[in-house]
């Protein structure tokens, strides 16, 4: 069996927001998103953030 000395640690974070489209976002609240946006690209160029997303669907079959 290999043994990993160092593996970074990940976390996955899920959150819920009150906004039900990222076009209501940008309707609503543009400097906001673009703020959000801003930091998020930073964060990405440091290594900080491996990845995010948002407005995931979850769709359920009626089976």
């Amino acid at each position: 069996m290999v043994e990993i000395k160092s593996q970074p640690t990940y976390f996955v974070a899920f959150l819920k927001t009150r906004f039900t489209s990222i076009d209501e976002v940008k309707a609503k609240m543009p400097d906001a998103l673009a703020t959000h946006l801003s930091r998020s690209n930073e964060l990405h160029r440091h290594g900080k953030v491996l990845m995010a997303g948002a407005f995931r669907r979850i769709w359920m079959s009626k089976a």
